[in-house]
């Protein structure tokens, strides 16, 4: 046993790898990653033992990405999921397991470039009860390059994150919807 029992994960083991090619002016740009580890015991107990973490199984991680260019337009997505991350405060579940996948869209000609995107995230609730936390995200933007090392942007960015019902009250409703407008000016030197 190690003697820094906190609680957190040791042993990590992570893998990965990644494709960037071209095939008749297509670019592709491909990759894939896998992460493993141990949880450590949770604390000493008085007689200096360690104490079982609360997170019944090893942490697992892994992600899958592409991204693709043809004639100024660029398509990517990507995948992420995780298992016995996150600890849980549950008496019949240990883990939150997580996962979450986007998309997104860009065109570029000239100085210009606009693009869209969608994000949607899902979490198992804290408490083990029914229903998941689940975050939905869009995106849609336009750049225009001033000159060298200037850029202008404007930003539209609409947001629901969802909660169980059962976690919800007046002052934490079960949806929270959010939108938001942001004008940059981008400054590079």
């Amino acid at each position: 046993m190690r003697g820094d029992a906190n609680g957190g994960i040791e042993d990590i083991i992570e893998l990965g790898a990644n494709y960037v090619g071209e095939y008749s002016g297509l670019g592709i740009k491909l990759s894939a990653g896998y992460a493993w580890g141990n949880h450590e015991a949770f604390g000493l107990t008085a007689a200096g033992t360690g104490v079982s973490n609360p997170i019944a199984g090893d942490p697992e991680e892994w992600h899958l990405g592409a991204n693709f260019t043809y004639l100024g337009f660029t398509l990517g997505g990507a995948y992420f999921g995780s298992e016995n991350v996150i600890p849980t405060f549950s008496p019949t579940r240990s883990s939150r397991d997580e996962e979450a996948w986007n998309i997104g869209v860009t065109y570029a000609k000239g100085p210009w470039q606009v693009g869209a995107a969608w994000m949607d995230s899902e979490q198992e609730s804290a408490t083990g009860a029914p229903g998941k936390n689940e975050l939905k995200l869009a995106d849609i933007g336009a750049q225009y390059k001033l000159g060298p090392g200037v850029a202008i942007s404007a930003d539209f960015t609409w947001s629901e994150d969802e909660i169980p019902v059962a976690f919800s009250s007046p002052i934490s409703p079960s949806s929270i919807e959010d939108k938001a407008l942001a004008l940059t000016l981008m400054l590079s030197f």
